[in-house]
């Protein structure tokens, strides 16, 4: 919580309320010309009721690639539209900024843009754009008084978390402050709860998926030789740079990711997430002598030669683009549908982002299946595990629900993608051993070792513990998810006010989860509400097995 005290004017929360209801009124009166989806808009309604509330500020959880540049133009031009309310637009880097000013000329055009960083100077204009780095500069030297503005507009709110950074949002004592990002928790004292106090909205990646706001994607898991034991672990809580790329920059381990894309992606427009330059330049090189077309983009490189690579990328000449984390934030290709994380990571944050960078949709294939393979190391450390998107998204297989055929359980067998287009046949196996690698494609199959490697990095985890995480309550539990974690936060909730001896907080490694320290209570509990527990003696759906359901006949 800022401890600065926010002085935002009754009449300016009187004037955001009344533009953001006659923006809502206008998109349900012109179902012709809407610019946002059906789940895009309720965040707009969640904000007008937040306002409404009396409060000022606050976030928005969405995953990447749902849109929330285009929301919040949208946002920022309707409480513009009936009275200037000065705006200050805050996105991580100057490449963002440019960006930005794009999507304001696309689904803004009357908005007059002014842009600060290094190469900019123009806070004269309506709406400014500027980077984190610039907003702290130009607080800290004086030259831009924060006490001016009336709307605060953070993107990728968690990059605010610093101290220097947050200090500088709260000092924006008049304006109302909004907050996007993909992850509001890096850990207990780094959550964006602690620099803007109200979630407004929250979408998660299940939901954008089902709701065609995300493409439907499967998270495949490839198994590796190459040992981590060397490799240490920094203070910040990620891996050691140099001593990552001795480990994994090595031919054998870069010829069976490119063996991997040419037996299962062959074709395929794909992103590969490497550890450093010379990672990207090494794997790349191995993709060209391998017949493929294949190129890497770093930082080193100028304008003008990045942007020809990407042009050839986007173009289909490039099909596989190697890089070194550059195409994290900023990148948008629609049409790249595999991610190749060559790299582990133990953020969050970077897991999320870099698959967030093929879930986009392709309005060229509306039926494009995203695919991101995570490179699984052998480490019998448990603080070396890496953070998998299949535990980002706690789910290794989702489709939009407008896809027949498919229940919500998932596919009858492992989905195989043709040419990006359609999910047409299963896998041949569910295991495939490719050079060494052990590529385990069965969604079932996946989220076992997601939640083995979750149970292996709660450091103090004991027998009678039970995480209150999605991956722990379907372990026991039957039902649908949503409603299962809904209820396990019910029940969380009454633990906290009858027995809060057996609630505590842990940290596993990348993120903060309750955990009950009485794992029967909590269960009986659960079944008390409602929750109906699995049968073990009953198996799972086989790949070969028929189901009985609508969808299926």
């Amino acid at each position: 919580m800022n401890e600065i005290e926010s002085r935002v004017s009754p009449e300016v929360i009187s004037q955001a309320v009344s533009s953001l209801d006659k923006y809502i009124l206008d998109h349900y009166g012109r179902p012709t010309r809407r610019t946002l989806r059906e789940q895009q808009i309720t965040v707009v309604e969640d904000l007008r009721d937040t306002l409404r509330g009396g409060q000022t500020e606050g976030y928005v959880t969405i995953p990447t690639g749902v849109g929330k540049t285009v929301l919040f133009t949208e946002v920022t031009e309707s409480l513009n539209e009936q009275q200037i309310l000065e705006t200050m637009i805050v996105v991580p880097t100057k490449i963002l900024v440019d960006q930005t000013e794009e999507r304001f000329h696309q689904f803004a055009p009357d908005i007059e843009i002014g842009k600060l960083y290094t190469f900019a100077h123009d806070i004269t204009r309506p709406v400014t754009i500027t980077t984190y780095a610039s907003l702290v500069r130009h607080i800290q030297n004086g030259t831009l008084d924060p006490r001016l503005y009336k709307l605060l507009v953070l993107d990728e709110v968690h990059r605010s978390l610093s101290g220097k950074r947050s200090q500088a949002v709260a000092q924006f004592t008049n304006a109302i402050k909004l907050g996007f990002t993909a992850t509001p928790m890096y850990s207990e004292d780094r959550n964006v709860a602690n620099l803007l106090n109200t979630e407004i909205h929250k979408m998660n990646i299940r939901e954008a998926v089902e709701e065609d706001l995300l493409s439907s994607f499967s998270a495949i898991i490839a198994e590796t030789d190459v040992d981590l034991s060397n490799v240490t672990i920094k203070s910040s809580g990620d891996y050691d740079e140099e001593d990552l790329e001795e480990a994994i920059n090595i031919t054998s381990r870069n010829q069976a990711a490119v063996d991997l894309y040419l037996k299962l992606f062959q074709g395929q427009t794909a992103i590969a997430y490497c550890i450093s330059v010379r990672h990207a330049q090494d794997l790349s090189k191995l993709f060209t002598e391998n017949g493929l077309s294949a190129a890497f983009v770093s930082g080193y490189q100028d304008k003008k030669e990045q942007a020809e690579i990407l042009r050839r990328y986007h173009q289909g000449e490039i099909k596989v683009l190697c890089n070194a984390d550059l195409l994290i934030e900023g990148f948008d290709e629609p049409k790249a549908s595999v991610c190749l994380n060559v790299r582990p990571t133990r953020s969050i944050v970077v897991a999320q982002q870099r698959a967030g960078r093929i879930l986009r949709l392709d309005p060229d294939n509306p039926k494009k299946h995203a695919v991101v393979v995570d490179f699984l190391d052998k480490t019998a450390d448990p603080r070396k595990l890496p953070v998998t998107f299949a535990e980002v998204a706690e789910a290794a297989f989702l489709t939009t629900k407008k896809v027949k055929g498919i229940t919500a359980a998932g596919p009858a067998a492992t989905p195989k993608v043709n040419g990006g287009d359609d999910i047409v046949e299963p896998f041949d196996e569910d295991i495939i051993t490719i050079s060494g690698l052990k590529v385990i494609v069965n969604p079932q199959e996946v989220m076992r070792i997601v939640k083995e490697m979750q149970d292996r990095k709660f450091l103090e985890l004991q027998d009678s513990d039970f995480p209150v995480t999605n991956l722990s309550l379907r372990s026991i539990f039957m039902g649908d998810q949503h409603t299962l974690y809904l209820l396990a936060i019910r029940v969380l909730e009454n633990f906290k006010r009858q027995y809060p001896e057996l609630v505590s907080p842990r940290l596993n490694i990348t993120r903060v989860v309750e955990v009950i320290t009485d794992r029967q209570k909590f269960i009986e509990a659960m079944v008390a509400q409602g929750a109906k527990m699995k049968d073990v003696s009953i198996m799972e759906v086989q790949p070969t097995d028929f189901r009985i359901t609508a969808n299926e006949l």
